[in-house]
């Protein structure tokens, strides 16, 4: 697992940046599901008023950030050397932090269903 972590290059980046925005989509999934069961709120406080609407949430967490993270996969194409590593940092602490949220999830799901 480290050493995917410690490659910076521009593949493997994209890759990254892809899996990021898997794990994005899985995580309101997971919030939905967990939030109809009716034991469960919404914890992130920016998303507690937006995830009431299906039309926001998914503008929010599906069509905003496959903007965003296509710009920056664009952008990055044109990086040099030292930036690939620096985003490499910061986009392996949002992978880390959404890998987090997402087996969070998978546990709740689990005692949820299995309790």
């Amino acid at each position: 697992m480290m050493g995917i972590l410690n490659v910076s290059d521009l593949k493997a980046i994209k890759a990254k940046l892809l899996c990021i925005y898997a794990l994005n989509v899985t995580d309101l999934l997971f919030t939905w599901f967990l939030l109809k069961t009716g034991c469960f709120v919404e914890a992130n406080v920016f998303m507690q008023g937006i995830i009431s609407s299906s039309f926001f949430s998914i503008l929010c967490k599906v069509v905003l950030p496959l903007f965003l993270l296509g710009l920056l996969s664009f952008r990055l194409n044109k990086a040099t050397f030292k930036q690939l590593v620096k985003a490499n940092f910061l986009i392996n602490i949002c992978m880390i932090g959404y890998f987090t949220l997402n087996i969070s999830h998978i546990i709740w799901t689990g005692m949820y269903i299995f309790a």
